[in-house]
């Protein structure tokens, strides 16, 4: 499918919330597909997780950690949240389903207790946004920034998306009149829980009106821009000194995928959209790295090698 380009949409959709924003650069192929054209796939959107998508075993448990997370979260204790799901049917019968269980309410008490240092982020109020910035208007709320700054955490692992939503959000609530803050991204990788660190943003407005206008191009036209895969690209570029040969390579695998991870290309609404052709050209790159460059920064350094002597 080759989608041509739209009209601007009406000058009124300059008024754009944080929520917009944050799900259109989570699939912006998705969003022009739905918003522009009409076209909503019928999938159930737990598909789209991407969580660990070649191990249904992994899905399982990502869905049965969010369970007990909800539950526990509401105020049910364990042996009651254990009743509850033997009962939906969603654990094993037997001796296997309580193991399965304790396993899941283990590794939600280490997520609780990773998170209990930011008490006061979870305890401070919502605080409304509402700004003009570049012929644009931008509202909504920015949540759970306390003294340490801003705190987001998924059930999953931490995806290029996730790292994405956290850094709109600094910049936007930087870019508001507040004073810009660091964040805290907590989620899963190879089976712990890992916490990574984002410096607070420089010229937030400059950079918020970077995705602003890249975000109006993509209401009119399939946007370039892929969160796992771009985000491959800019921190490869941005890490290892423009190595832009190697940067496409590691892009492309992220694309197209291999035996141990599901390429970006297959979720549905870009198969659909760029009819399983490779996407990235020269705009892909300048918009991977144009977007992502000051994200990349902002996050974990890489570690040093070992001097040769």
């Amino acid at each position: 499918m080759t989608a041509a380009t739209l009209p601007e949409p009406d000058a009124s959709r300059r008024a754009v919330t944080l929520a917009e924003l944050i799900e259109f650069f989570a699939n912006p192929a998705r969003f022009f597909l739905r918003e522009r054209l009409g076209i909503r796939l019928e999938l159930d959107d737990v598909a789209l997780h991407e969580d660990e998508p070649f191990a249904p075993d992994d899905l399982d448990k990502y869905q049965l950690r969010s369970d007990v997370w909800d539950r526990t979260r509401s105020g049910l204790d364990a042996d009651r949240v254990g009743t509850l799901l033997h009962g939906s049917g969603r654990l094993p019968h037997a001796a296997l389903g309580r193991v399965v269980h304790q396993d899941a309410q283990a590794e939600v008490a280490r997520l609780h207790a990773r998170l209990a240092s930011h008490q006061e982020a979870f305890d401070a109020p919502p605080r409304d946004i509402d700004f003009e910035i570049d012929g644009f208007r931008v509202t909504g709320t920015v949540e759970h920034v306390g003294p340490d700054g801003l705190v987001w955490w998924r059930i999953g692992s931490l995806r290029a998306r996730d790292r994405i939503e956290i850094w709109l959000r600094q910049l936007a609530w930087a870019a508001a009149g507040h004073d810009p803050v660091s964040a805290t991204g907590i989620g899963r990788e190879k089976g712990e829980w890992k916490t990574i660190r984002l410096t607070p943003p420089d010229r937030a407005g400059e950079q918020l009106a970077h995705w602003l206008r890249a975000w109006w191009r993509g209401l009119a036209s399939p946007l370039p821009f892929f969160p796992e895969t771009s985000f491959v690209y800019a921190n490869k570029i941005v890490k290892h000194r423009n190595d832009e040969h190697a940067a496409l390579s590691d892009a492309r695998e992220r694309w197209l995928g291999n035996t141990n991870a599901r390429g970006e290309r297959l979720d549905p609404y870009l198969d659909l959209l760029y009819d399983q052709d490779a996407p990235l050209t020269g705009a892909f790159a300048e918009r991977a790295t144009d977007l992502l460059e000051s994200l990349v920064l902002a996050g974990p350094k890489p570690r040093a090698g070992r001097k040769r002597g």
